[in-house]
């Protein structure tokens, strides 16, 4: 009768786990199938060298519901319409864009806007900060969306931006999406 050491790890069969503690795990069990899956792209720039990108529709789609989502909360914080201009701009990482929205005008209401962007913001369940500056500053966060807000008294310029977070579509279709210009309505 042979005596194995109970401490050494069996060669790993075809087809089975090749990492120590899974290996491990496997000896003490054999009759447990164990099935290791590749790590998921998180959607982050970073997160995985090997992130898949996504379908051209599927940003397309994004940009369209970032100039919504600003025109629905520039309409409910001032009862005007809006045409925000929305475009494509690179990420942090290559291959990455981010999908943003803006509204930019000359207003000496501006930081009662501001005040009432504010309030429908906190109603609609969005994170709000107010960063020191030297012009009234609002930014806030909802899921993956970034939304910052500016007014300077002295030139009366008020600029509101949405953005969503990075998404990955590939080096080509970066360079592509973020050339291109997309009629929004808001172009002047």
């Amino acid at each position: 009768m042979e005596i194995s050491d109970p401490l050494s790890v069996p060669p790993t069969p075809p087809g089975r786990a090749t990492h120590p503690l899974l290996a491990e795990l496997h000896r003490r069990h054999p009759d447990v199938d164990l099935v290791v899956l590749p790590a998921e792209s998180a959607g982050r720039p970073g997160d995985d060298d090997d992130a898949v990108a996504v379908p051209a529709a599927l940003a397309a789609r994004r940009l369209v519901r970032v100039a919504e989502q600003l025109q629905s909360l520039w309409e409910a914080s001032t009862g005007e319409p809006a045409s925000p201009v929305a475009r494509w701009h690179y990420a942090s990482e290559p291959g990455w864009v981010r999908a943003s929205a803006r509204i930019g005008l000359t207003s000496p209401d501006g930081f009662h806007v501001l005040v009432s962007l504010r309030h429908h913001l906190e109603e609609r369940g969005w994170t709000l900060t107010r960063p020191p500056s030297a012009v009234e500053r609002l930014v806030a966060r909802l899921d993956e969306l970034e939304l910052s807000a500016s007014y300077a008294e002295g030139s009366a310029a008020l600029m509101v931006n949405l953005a969503a977070a990075p998404l990955c579509v590939g080096p080509e279709a970066a360079r592509h999406l973020v050339r291109q210009v997309v009629p929004t309505g808001g172009e002047r």
